[in-house]
């Protein structure tokens, strides 16, 4: 069956579509830019060390000079810095140095023949005139001559060699103007060692020996 739709409800069923456009999008908004990322923290950079100071280098000691004396003879001796005339000179004028049993003076350029009592004067001339013009300059010194030996051989001949030494030290001090009655030789032989081991060459060398003490001054 046909339905016939009156005109009024033609216009009422139309009415029912909306008549106004829908809305337009709205333009997209222009966007501002994006703030720039923070820097990355960065780390804390060291301040570099202050440089160090300097070392200041190690003190160096210059080397001792040569002993030098000029005695009231006039005439010059001179030495080792610690040698036997140095030692005997500063011993004889220092005022408060008593005489000391204890206090002996090495010959520090002396020598012998091996085995032998006479002395090599090639080597030793030089220091018994210097120990001769000390002994001239100040007449009041007496001096004990002491010879040692080391501990080789029998002590028996060890006291005779070393006397002997003692005793050919002395003559050569007199030859040189000093009176006899200044001076007195004795032999120890190996006693009073200065290198008490005695066992390697070098410690008996040490040990082989002339030594004077002042007896008086």
């Amino acid at each position: 069956m046909k339905l016939s739709l009156s005109p009024l409800l033609v216009v009422a069923v139309a009415g029912c579509g909306s008549s106004e456009k829908p809305p337009e999008t709205p333009a997209a908004q222009a966007t501002e830019p994006s703030p720039a990322p923070a820097p990355a923290p960065q780390e804390p950079v060291a301040a570099a060390p202050a440089p160090a100071a300097p070392t200041a280098p190690a003190e160096v000691k210059p080397a001792p000079k040569e002993f030098s004396k000029t005695l009231s003879s006039g005439d010059a001796v001179t030495g080792n810095p610690y040698g036997i005339e140095a030692l005997l000179v500063e011993f004889i004028e220092n005022p408060g140095q008593s005489v000391d049993k204890t206090a002996w003076f090495n010959f520090d350029r002396l020598t012998f023949k091996t085995a032998s009592p006479d002395l090599d004067m090639e080597h030793s001339k030089e220091q018994l005139k210097n120990v001769a013009e000390i002994l001239k300059a100040y007449p009041k010194v007496k001096l004990k001559i002491g010879g040692y030996t080391d501990n080789s051989g029998k002590k028996e001949a060890n006291l005779k060699l070393s006397t002997a030494r003692a005793k050919s030290v002395t003559a050569k001090l007199v030859e040189m103007g000093i009176p006899a009655n200044r001076l007195t030789p004795e032999g120890y032989g190996d006693q009073h060692p200065e290198c008490a081991a005695n066992d390697t060459e070098e410690c008996k060398a040490q040990n082989r020996r002339i030594a004077v003490r002042v007896m008086a001054k």
